[in-house]
């Protein structure tokens, strides 16, 4: 008899079977390698298959053998995309890449091409293609280091003796620092009221704080006021000044005194510069003047001596007068003068004092 084989091929990803068929031309029994007795084998597996025919009139037998050979295609795949997760970038998409036309199942049984990523972990997919495949992970790794700020200013008033304050932005984690005014150090100085903020950064994490301070004002002017004795008189000769103020913390008059409190006692022009305690300061003038009036003086009696007057009684007149020095050492108002001569008496009223010169003839 004879014998043929037909139907070998090779074994591929797709084609994971062949069907060996046995064709004799004679009334024939077949055997197979394995005691299989059909005309026909399923293969599955690559290697040599033979078949023995055996003629049923004369009882000759004839062989036929094939070898099935296992031609898989390779299959890759890889996987694509960013694998790091931080505070700008919370979700990540990962794509698989192969080069057969494949099936794909990733943990967590999507079964797109691609995968998005919100946790850090290990991603993995399987690329199928028929029988064959091949897998590949990626871990994602997620950096979420948050920083902290606080401003600090060892001066948080402004006033006229500190009119700048020097903000700091004190940080952790952070290594990016932007001002409300786009200013980019760690430190800034300010003028005016308001209130400041700045965002830092983490550029790692791209996570970010922000933090803010108000800086506040007082440059109001202590109030000053000198009090309003304005004269030296005949009943007073020095004048006690003093400025009022409620919000002053030193004084400094024109005179270079530093009391709140001065004596005068000559007419001017005097000022004093008051000082708050926000450095602010001000200032007040005031006029002292001379107000005082020489006493008017009436010498009173006959001033004439003759060989029947050897004597005369002259009296001084004068309105508010408290004593008296007449020129022959007399204290009260009335004097006696025997002899003819030049005299003169002088009056105090207080602080004031006048003198008036006469003559007494004979």
């Amino acid at each position: 008899p004879t014998v043929s084989i037909l139907g070998a091929e090779d074994l591929t990803c797709l084609k994971t079977n062949v069907v060996l068929s046995a064709s004799s031309s004679q009334v024939v029994d077949y055997v197979w390698v394995g005691t299989y007795t059909s005309s026909s084998l399923n293969v599955t597996d690559s290697g040599t298959y033979s078949v023995l025919v055996t003629n049923v009139v004369n009882g000759c037998t004839v062989s036929d053998e094939v070898t099935i050979n296992e031609s898989k295609e390779n299959v890759s795949v890889f996987i694509s995309g960013n694998s790091r997760l931080n505070c700008l970038v919370n979700e990540i998409t990962l794509t698989a890449n192969s080069n057969q036309p494949v099936n794909y199942v990733w943990n967590g049984d999507i079964t797109t091409n691609t995968k998005r990523v919100t946790a850090a972990g290990v991603n993995s997919v399987v690329a199928t293609y028929g029988v064959c495949s091949a897998s590949a992970s990626v871990s994602v790794s997620a950096i979420n280091t948050m920083p902290t700020v606080e401003i600090e200013s060892p001066i948080q008033e402004l006033t006229c003796s500190n009119s700048v304050a020097v903000l700091s932005a004190v940080a952790v984690s952070a290594d990016r620092y932007e001002w409300d005014n786009y200013d980019e150090n760690v430190t800034r100085n300010v003028i005016n009221s308001g209130i400041y903020s700045v965002k830092v950064i983490n550029q790692e994490s791209g996570c970010s704080a922000s933090a803010s301070i108000e800086i506040t004002e007082n440059k109001n002017l202590p109030e000053v006021t000198i009090g309003n004795r304005t004269k030296l008189s005949c009943s007073r000769s020095d004048l006690s000044l003093t400025a009022f103020s409620d919000d002053a913390v030193s004084y400094v008059w024109s005179t270079g005194e530093t009391g709140s409190s001065i004596i005068v006692t000559e007419p001017m022009v005097l000022s004093v510069e008051v000082t708050g305690a926000n450095g602010c300061k001000n200032s007040d003038d005031h006029t002292i003047v001379d107000a005082k009036e020489m006493p008017s003086i009436d010498i009173l009696g006959e001033k004439s001596l003759d060989c029947f007057t050897t004597a005369v009684v002259l009296t001084a007149s004068s309105v508010g007068a408290n004593a008296y020095k007449w020129s022959n050492e007399t204290t009260t108002s009335e004097a006696t003068f025997t002899h003819a001569g030049e005299y003169s008496v002088t009056v105090t009223n207080g602080f004031c004092k006048g003198t008036v010169s006469f003559n007494i003839s004979d």
